[in-house]
């Protein structure tokens, strides 16, 4: 039998097998459940899935893809999401457990449990969303900062938590469970389903590689249009090593550097420092990490929690970046970002983002 999530339950399953080793996330073909979906039961969606995170009820229903177009199922605890004939293929993951085999093997039955894969999460999205807006509890600007932050987040290597992801703790270090492209184009081929307007916007804003929400947040500072925030500054490559000359060989510190944020054609690179407060060993890893990126001719520019939580420090951190990107670009391009950064409409959108992306007070930190 196969079980295809939907919505909420299947970003919360997402992010929950991403985090745990025990499972992985496989790719699929065109997903079409067969009918005997039609007659899941409470007892074996409490099986098949993970207690901690569900537990199916009339008043806590599981939302699942329904085969054909019916919005109903003959199960009391399941919401029918129809037209799954529709999506393209690649649109589910199946989640395994890491030999292989599928979520729920018993005496006579099997279960196979899909998510929706990140585009597809990105779409489902964007639908929440766009009821959130028209009944006034979201924005359309706060709605498209959410949607590029999590298809980041499943573009790059942490996860948040799938229960409380606004306040829970991130776990890092995690394969992507996508890329933008990937994201691009399954949202480009759900062509006229409801929210692939606003989905297919924010995936051309996601870029790959981020290594956390708070690296997330810098890099929508920095590159989102004005209108969201941003200064619309050349995406950085995000987590990519440097490569190193063999001249430097013997002259370094590290036999590595990988920077949060890169840009090769400016020579600078950005690393976010969460630690409020320094121990010995953390100075003199910041100080030879600067040494080496100036062996290397790279500009470093240090952003820190600090400056994340200070509207006029992330503002002069920012302001302190284009200053050497300017060196590069020209007095035309100088202009352009003094007339950019002295507007109040600029700080108004970038206090929205900075609103929208950071945690509630007392659990900011890296709470995303």
């Amino acid at each position: 039998m196969d079980v295809y999530l939907a919505h909420e339950d299947s970003l919360r399953m997402l992010r929950y097998a991403r985090r745990e080793e025990g499972l992985i996330l496989a790719p699929t073909g065109v997903a079409f459940p067969d009918p005997e979906s039609h007659h899941l039961s409470s007892e074996l969606l409490s099986r098949a899935l993970p207690r901690d995170l569900f537990r199916p009820s009339r008043i806590n229903p599981i939302s699942i893809r329904s085969p054909g177009t019916t919005r109903r199922s003959q199960c009391a605890v399941v919401r029918a999401s129809p037209n799954l004939a529709s999506l393209p293929s690649g649109s589910y993951l199946e989640v395994l457990h890491a030999e292989g085999a599928p979520l729920l093997v018993g005496p006579g039955e099997v279960v196979h449990v899909f998510v929706e894969a990140a585009g597809l999460a990105l779409l489902s999205g964007a639908c929440l969303l766009n009821r959130a807006t028209r009944e006034g509890r979201v924005t359309r600007h706060a709605a498209l900062l959410r949607l590029v932050a999590l298809g980041m987040e499943l573009c790059g290597s942490y996860a948040r938590d799938p229960l409380r992801p606004g306040v829970g703790d991130v776990c890092y270090g995690l394969p992507p469970a996508s890329s933008s492209e990937g994201i691009a184009q399954l949202v480009e081929g759900l062509g006229g389903m409801h929210g692939a307007v606003l989905a297919r916007r924010a995936a051309g804003y996601v870029n790959d590689g981020s290594g956390s929400s708070m690296e997330t947040l810098w890099y929508q500072a920095l590159c989102l249009p004005p209108r969201y925030g941003g200064v619309g500054l050349e995406r950085p490559l995000q987590n990519v090593p440097v490569e190193w000359p063999r001249s430097m060989q013997g002259l370094s510190c590290h036999q590595r550097l990988t920077p949060d944020f890169y840009w090769p054609r400016y020579k600078s690179v950005g690393e976010y420092d969460s630690s409020l407060h320094k121990s010995d060993q953390a100075f003199y890893e910041d100080r030879n990490r600067a040494k080496d990126y100036g062996l290397l001719d790279l500009a470093y520019f240090p952003l820190t929690d600090l400056d994340t939580l200070d509207a006029a420090a992330m503002k002069q951190s920012i302001c302190q970046l284009v200053a050497h990107f300017k060196k590069y670009e020209g007095a035309a391009f100088g202009r352009r970002m003094e007339r950019l950064l002295g507007s109040s409409k600029l700080d108004n959108a970038r206090d929205v983002l900075r609103a929208t992306l950071l945690p509630p007070p007392g659990r900011w930190r890296e709470a995303m």
